[in-house]
C-alpha cells in the first residue's frame, strides 16, 4: 500500500498560515479555489484516516519520531501519539506488528502519565512485562519504578529492581543499560541510600553520553554526594552542573541542583549564602512553569530570611508559598513556609493562626516522618542485594581495566586469540579427517562382516533363512510361546520328484519352481509366520500361537495353491505336487528338537501315503513317550 508521510507540526502550523493569509486576500474566485485546494490537502495530509496507506518502514519512523520527541515537544508528542492511535485501533490494527504495537503501548502509558493518571500508566507497563522483546520488558520495568517513585509507593519497587538487574546483563542498547543503573541509582537516592546510589552511578558508560545526559547524570551524582555531606553545598561540582544544565536548557535539572544547594546552605546556617544563590538563580525557577520548585525557592527564602530576622521578606516569601500550595500539593520544602508562617504569628501574639499554621507543619511532618519510615523499610529489604550486585559491577569492571589498559594490549590479545583459534580449527580439522577414515573404515568392517553374516543366516537364491538360523530362530519363537502360554506349529515342506524334475528339465526350471513356492508363502503368510529352506527340495515353516488344526488348514491352503501352479503359470511344463507334515508344541512338549523331528515324521508319513498330501503327526509315531514319568501317581490301599 502506498503511504503519506509523516507531516512536522511545524509543516502544519506553516501551511495552515498559509491559509488562512490566502483567506483575506480571496477577492476573486480564483483565489478562492486556491484556499479550498489547499485546505483540503492539509486535511489530507493532517488526517488519520489515511492510515491504510502507510508501509511498516513510515510507521516506525512515526513511532521513533515520537519516542525521540515525548520529553522535548510536548505537542508533537500528542499529535503524533493521536495519529499512532488511529493506526492501532479498528480496520488498521491488523497492518500492525507486535512490536509496533508495544511501542504505541509505551507511548499511550507516557502520555496518561504527562496527564498525571500514573494508576493507569503503571496498568499499560505491566502489559509490557512478558514481551518476547527483552528492550520492551526493561522499558516496561524501568517506567513503572519511575511512577512508583513518583507516588512514594514502595510496594513493588523492590521487585522492580531485581526484575530490571535480571535482565540488563542481557541488553545491547548502552542507553538503555545507562537508563537503568540511573533508575536505580536515583531509587536508592530517593530512599536516602546515598552510597547505593553512587555505586550505580558509577556504572553508567557515559563517554557516549550527550549533553543533555551528561547534565542528568552530574546532577544526581552531585546531589548524592551533597547529601552524603562528600561535598559541600557551593562547592565546584555543584556550581559546574548548574552551568552544564543551563548550557542545554534542563532549567528543571538546574533548579533542582539550585534547590538542594540552597537547602544545604541552611542546614549548615549559611543564610545569607542561602538568600544569594536562590536570588541569583531567581530568574530561571520563576521562568520554568515547575511549581515545586517554586514552593521550594519561597519557603526556602521565608526561613533564611526568618533567620536572619527580615520578618518583612520572609512574610512576603511565605505567603506566596502559601499561595502556590493552595493551588498545589505542598512539596518536602514548603513545610518550612508552615513553620516560618507559626512563627511570625507569635510573633505578633496572633496565637490562634499561629496554631492553625504549626498544626499543618506537623501534619506534613508527620506525613514526612511515615514516608521515612516506609523508605528505610523498603532500603532495608533490598540493600544487602544491591551493594552485592553493584560491587559486583564495579569489581568487573576492575578487573576490565586492569586486564586490558591500552589499545594495543587489546589489539595484541585478539591477534593472539585468532592465531590460537586457526591453530584449533586445523587440529579439529584434522581430527575429524581421521575420525572420518577411522569411522569409514568400521563401517566397512562391520558391514563386511554383516555380509558374511547374512550369507551364513539368508539363503542366497531364494532370500529365505538357512537351515541353522532358522533353527536357533525357532527355539526363540518356541519358548516365546510357552512363556505366553501359547502354542507354534511347525510345517515341513517337501516338492515330490524334485531331483527327477531338475533333470528332466533343467536346473533353471527347477530354481523357477523354488521361488513360485516363496511367491505362495508371501502371498498366504499370516502373522508370526516365519519360512526357511532348509534343503535344496525342503521348506519349514513356523506359525507363532498358532493352534495344530489352523496349521493343517494353512497347510492344505499352501498345497492347493502348489497344485495351481500349473494351470495359473505358463512356464509351469507338468503338475506339482509336495508333502506336508505339520505338529504342534503342544505334542512335543515345547522342545525344539522334538518338534523338528515330529514334523519330518510327519512329512515322511504323507510320502508313504502317496505324496501330494498333509500328514499330521501323532503320538504313536515317537517313541519318547516311553521314556516320560507319569506325571500323577496312583496309591492303592489294601485293607
Amino acid at each position: 500500500m502506498k503511504f503519506i508521510p509523516t507531516i512536522n507540526i511545524k509543516t502544519n502550523t506553516l501551511l495552515t498560515a498559509g491559509i488562512g493569509y490566502l483567506s483575506l486576500l480571496a477577492n476573486r474566485q480564483t483565489l478562492k479555489l486556491l484556499v479550498l485546494l489547499l485546505s483540503t490537502l492539509a486535511f489530507m495530509f493532517s488526517s488519520p484516516a489515511l492510515a491504510d496507506q502507510l508501509t511498516e518502514q513510515q510507521i516506525n519512523q512515526l513511532i521513533a519520531e515520537t519516542i525521540k520527541v515525548r520529553r522535548s515537544n510536548k505537542e508533537l508528542f500528542n499529535t503524533n501519539l493521536a495519529r499512532l492511535n488511529s493506526f492501532s485501533t479498528g480496520e488498521h490494527q491488523l497492518q500492525l506488528s507486535t512490536a509496533q504495537q508495544e511501542d504505541i503501548l509505551y507511548l499511550q502509558a507516557y502520555q496518561l502519565t504527562l496527564n498525571g493518571d500514573n494508576s493507569q500508566a503503571i496498568s499499560k507497563h505491566q502489559l509490557l512485562e512478558h514481551s518476547a522483546n527483552i528492550n520492551n520488558r526493561l522499558r516496561s520495568y524501568l517506567a513503572q519504578l519511575n511512577l512508583y517513585l513518583l507516588a512514594d509507593d514502595f510496594s513493588r519497587s523492590n521487585l522492580l529492581v531485581d526484575n530490571i538487574l535480571s535482565v540488563v546483563d542481557e541488553v545491547d542498547d548502552i542507553i538503555m543499560i545507562n537508563d537503568s543503573f540511573e533508575m536505580i541509582g536515583y531509587y536508592y537516592y530517593d530512599l536516602g541510600k546515598y552510597q547505593l546510589a553512587l555505586n550505580y552511578f558509577s556504572l553508567k558508560n557515559i563517554n557516549s553520553s550527550d549533553a543533555a545526559n551528561l547534565c542528568v547524570h552530574h546532577n544526581l551524582v552531585a546531589l548524592s554526594q551533597l547529601a552524603s555531606n562528600q561535598i559541600k553545598a557551593n562547592d565546584i561540582e555543584i556550581v559546574t552542573v548548574i552551568k552544564d544544565c543551563r548550557a542545554t536548557n534542563d532549567h528543571i535539572v538546574a533548579n533542582s541542583t539550585v534547590i538542594e544547594n540552597a537547602n544545604q546552605l541552611i542546614v549548615n546556617g549559611e543564610y545569607q549564602l542561602a538568600i544569594k544563590h536562590l536570588l541569583e538563580n531567581k530568574e530561571f525557577l520563576l521562568n520554568v512553569d515547575y511549581y515545586a520548585h517554586n514552593i521550594s525557592m519561597h519557603s526556602l527564602l521565608a526561613k533564611a530570611n526568618f533567620e536572619l530576622e527580615r520578618y518583612s521578606a520572609a512574610t512576603t516569601h511565605a505567603n506566596s508559598a502559601l499561595a502556590l500550595i493552595k493551588k498545589f500539593p505542598a512539596t518536602k520544602h514548603g513545610q518550612l513556609a508552615f513553620e516560618v508562617l507559626s512563627a511570625l504569628q507569635i510573633l505578633q501574639q496572633n496565637y490562634q493562626q499561629a496554631l492553625s499554621y504549626l498544626q499543618t507543619y506537623q501534619n506534613i511532618e508527620a506525613s514526612n516522618a511515615d514516608l521515612k519510615r516506609r523508605k528505610d523499610m523498603a532500603g532495608a529489604q533490598a540493600k544487602h542485594q544491591a551493594q552485592q550486585y553493584s560491587r559486583r559491577l564495579q569489581q568487573l569492571r576492575n578487573e576490565n581495566q586492569r586486564s586490558i589498559t591500552t589499545f594495543d594490549d587489546l589489539d595484541n590479545a585478539n591477534k593472539k586469540i585468532v592465531r590460537q583459534l586457526d591453530l584449533n580449527l586445523q587440529i579439529i580439522a584434522l581430527l575429524l579427517v581421521v575420525y572420518c577414515l577411522l569411522y569409514g573404515l568400521i563401517f566397512a568392517l562391520k558391514a563386511k562382516k554383516q555380509g558374511l553374516k547374512n550369507q551364513a543366516n539368508i539363503d542366497a537364491f531364494t532370500g529365505l533363512y538357512g537351515r541353522k538360523h532358522f533353527i536357533d530362530l525357532l527355539a526363540g519363537m518356541i519358548y516365546q510361546d510357552k512363556f505366553a502360554n501359547q502354542n507354534l506349529t511347525l510345517i515341513t515342506l517337501n516338492l515330490d520328484d524334485f531331483k527327477q524334475i531338475n533333470q528332466q528339465f533343467g536346473m533353471a526350471y527347477g530354481d523357477y519352481i523354488l521361488t513360485k513356492v516363496v511367491n505362495i508363502f508371501t502371498k498366504l503368510a499370516i502373522k508370526n509366520a516365519v519360512m526357511a529352506r532348509t534343503s535344496s527340495d525342503e521348506f519349514c515353516i513356523a506359525l507363532g500361537n498358532t493352534e495344530l488344526q489352523s496349521g493343517l488348514v494353512f497347510a492344505e491352503r499352501f498345497l492347493t495353491e502348489i497344485g495351481n501352479l500349473a494351470t495359473t503359470d505358463d512356464k509351469i511344463m507338468k503338475p506339482l505336487t509336495a508333502s506336508f507334515g505339520v505338529t504342534n508344541t503342544s505334542l512335543c512338549n515345547y522342545v525344539p528338537k522334538s518338534l523338528f523331528s515330529d514334523a519330518n515324521k510327519a512329512m515322511l508319513k504323507a510320502k508313504q501315503q502317496g505324496k501330494n498330501q498333509v500328514a499330521s503327526f501323532e503320538q504313536h509315531m515317537s517313541k519318547r513317550t516311553q521314556y516320560q514319568m507319569p506325571t500323577k501317581l496312583k496309591y492303592i490301599f489294601k485293607k
